[in-house]
């Protein structure tokens, strides 16, 4: 249908707008009198006219509007399609309109008048063009009407030329757009993209697990508009970085309202976790790079005073050296990277040094002395001591010391003796027995990057380790089974990983509830781990287990973006809540988190849907609006419930997994696949380890390869 239904559209559709005034221009002018004889002061715009004109905007994005916004957007009339600018030029005569009510009513009743003679002419001129095109080109019928809609007279690259030249005059030239049909252009592009289930225009398929090529890539978004997105997500991080660096570079952390800079771990920490970004953003950041080696090399040190989180600089700092050694091949003055990584090592093993080899939550790396958390009562988060293994057997693979791996493997060994009740584990363990303590099982904050080592790990090793494989499937299918939860389909259908509670809380009413129906934002990253999970093998493909998999990825997908769609701001809450009224916001800060976007980008990787790009898109947008610091950097948000949270909705804390992680992974998704490839291949042909990459917790990109000796 294409070029022809785009034509017939925009030559219809104004006739039905014309009918719609007419029908509703006796009532506005009734109304219209009435106000003025109570003495309202003003007139109303016609109801029936701004019905028709939502309806046609409504219909024209449905039709085609992502191609429409793309030639809008490009700012020059010379670059849109003849149907384009006639659309373009009926919006702004529409919103010129709708600003001067009086002389609306006065134009579009003589518009009505004119119409009513001309419309019988224009439906017969319509219907003797359509038969006398079947008389084909040496037929009758060779008038403007055939040239306009048949194909024996040039079908629509004539009308379009023929429309060229009767609207040339008409519209004058312009090369920016007015803000006005900017944003109802833009409005086209999110309409489509985010509402596509809704309308039916792209249903999501159910999940196909089998060696089936991918879907076809976004035909409707222009290779250059994906080039434009990245660009605009490195200046974002430029903008971010440079404010670092101009105030606190060699720090840990910027705090951008106050310029002030904060010192936790004392090893650069913004400096090496923002590099792995820099390092795949290429030549933009090529200065920044310079300067971070340099700095590593001359004034890195591992010597803080006081104690540190042994989880966060493994997964922070190790992580990132080791994703800088392997993204640069660690030759020449690159070879810093993993110098620097095996002294840190080193330095963090004195961690494992408890009786059940499990890794203390806290060390001071100048004297080796550990502990753990009060808060905790002593026990060890699951999430910490599971979230090791990537970064120690990597540095095993890369040094050829094995004691890195093993010493991490203890906690994998020591979680599968506990044979936990459907792969789901407690987050609190007693690291003198062993033993699980009474806590809660949650996918969000203490227990959300065990799972994902599971699997990760299972991957990154070259998917031997039966062992984590065996893991990965009876957590994920213990979550499905006992944690995942939806809400009432009148609510939205919404999915969700409630927490289940060890012992059950108490209700108002003195009722024991097992589940706590909430969600962090953190659990977001399930849906891309899901996928991938599927994608990747590790579970079988084409089972109904992988089908269920797929599908809750999907569904969870859905869930976390709407948090953002749905919310006045734009972005997601820190966690979300869900009762018989829906879902709503628990804690409605936002820290500048990336879940929601990673797994967009792993989604938009694994099933090449465009939808994917569209929403993370769209929630860049959101953040760039609310979260950026004009004098540098980005801040977190006090309230996404606000739509225009301004400067004293800011928190002055920009967390350094902003540059490492959310605007690494806005930039990937805007990338083809050649620019990070993540594991099978795309072409029929399965990439080997060695040959692809790994994230860590913290997005650090960790090249893969065969171990052997795995479980």
């Amino acid at each position: 249908m294409g070029s022809y239904g785009d034509s017939l559209l925009y030559l219809l559709l104004p006739l039905w707008l014309l009918l719609q005034l007419w029908l509703h221009a006796g009532r506005s002018l009734c109304r219209w009198v009435c106000a003025s004889l109570r003495g309202s002061g003003g007139l109303p715009f016609p109801a029936g006219l701004t019905t028709s004109m939502g309806s046609y905007s409504m219909l024209s994005s449905s039709w085609s509007a992502k191609r429409r916004a793309a030639a809008l957007a490009a700012g020059s009339s010379a670059d849109a399609s003849s149907s384009d600018r006639l659309f373009l030029w009926l919006s702004e005569m529409l919103l010129w309109f709708r600003a001067r009510p009086v002389l609306a009513l006065a134009a579009f009743m003589s518009l009505l008048l004119v119409g009513s003679v001309l419309l019988p002419f224009a439906i017969l001129n319509v219907g003797f063009t359509a038969s006398s095109s079947s008389a084909g080109p040496g037929g009758p019928g060779g008038g403007p009407a055939a040239l306009a809609l048949t194909s024996s007279r040039g079908g629509p690259d004539a009308f379009r030329a023929h429309l060229q030249q009767v609207l040339g005059n008409a519209m004058p030239p312009r090369r920016e757009l007015p803000p006005e049909i900017a944003q109802l252009a833009q409005h086209g592009a999110e309409y489509a993209a985010g509402h596509q289930h809704e309308e039916g225009l792209q249903q999501p398929q159910a999940a196909d697990d089998s060696d089936a090529p991918a879907a076809a890539t976004d035909a409707t978004v222009p290779d250059n508009t994906q080039v434009e997105r990245q660009a605009a997500v490195v200046d974002a991080f430029k903008h971010a970085y440079g404010a670092y660096e101009r105030h606190c570079f060699g720090k840990d952390e910027y705090h951008p309202l106050s310029q002030r800079c904060g010192d936790w771990v004392g090893a650069g920490l913004t400096i090496i976790d923002a590099l792995s970004t820099m390092l795949l953003m290429g030549e933009p950041l090529a200065g920044e790079v310079q300067r971070a080696r340099e700095w590593i090399a001359s004034s890195q040190r591992f010597d803080h005073p006081a104690g540190i989180s042994f989880f966060e600089t493994t997964i922070r700092v190790l992580g990132g050296l080791l994703a800088a050694h392997d993204l640069t091949g660690g030759q020449g003055e690159d070879a810093v990277y993993l110098r620097q990584a095996r002294a840190l090592a080193d330095k963090l093993m004195p961690a494992f040094n408890t009786p059940t080899g499990l890794p203390a939550a806290q060390i001071n790396l100048r004297t080796g002395a550990t502990g753990w958390y009060g808060w905790t009562g002593g026990a060890a988060l699951l999430a910490e001591i599971a979230t090791c293994q990537m970064e120690f057997a990597a540095l095993s693979a890369r040094t050829g010391d094995a004691r890195y791996g093993a010493a991490a493997q203890k906690t994998i060994d020591l979680l599968d003796s506990l044979h936990a009740p459907h792969g789901l584990y407690p987050i609190y363990i007693n690291p003198t027995t062993g033993s699980f303590a009474p806590s809660k099982v949650t996918l969000g904050a203490m227990g959300d990057s065990a799972y994902e080592y599971f699997f990760k790990m299972w991957l990154l090793t070259g998917r031997r380790s039966a062992q984590l494989q065996r893991m990965y499937r009876e957590s994920m299918n213990g979550v499905l089974d006992v944690l995942l939860r939806r809400t009432r389909d009148d609510l939205g259908g919404h999915a969700y990983l409630a927490d289940l509670l060890d012992p059950p809380a108490r209700g108002a009413h003195g009722e024991s509830n097992r589940m706590e129906h909430k969600m962090d934002h953190l659990v977001c990253f399930v849906a891309g781990m899901l996928a991938l999970g599927v994608e990747e093998g590790i579970v079988p493909r084409g089972s109904d287990e992988a089908s269920r998999h797929m599908s809750a990825a999907r569904d969870l997908m859905r869930t976390c973006f709407d948090s953002y769609s749905r919310s006045p701001s734009g972005l997601g809450p820190e966690v979300m809540v869900f009762s018989a009224a829906g879902m709503g916001a628990g804690e409605p800060f936002y820290k500048l988190r990336p879940e929601m976007v990673e797994s967009l980008f792993i989604m938009w990787r694994v099933t090449k849907e465009p939808q994917y790009r569209e929403w993370a898109w769209q929630a860049f947008q959101a953040m760039e609006r609310h979260t950026r610091v004009p004098g540098g950097g980005h801040a977190e948000l006090r309230d996404v419930r606000s739509a225009a949270p301004g400067a004293q909705g800011r928190a002055d804390k920009m967390e350094s997994f902003w540059l490492a992680e959310t605007l690494k992974y806005l930039y990937l998704i805007f990338s083809d696949e050649s620019k990070l490839p993540l594991g099978r291949g795309r072409q029929g042909q399965e990439q080997q380890p060695g040959e692809f990459f790994v994230f860590n917790t913290e997005a650090h990109p960790i090249k893969s390869w065969n171990d052997q000796g795995r479980k």
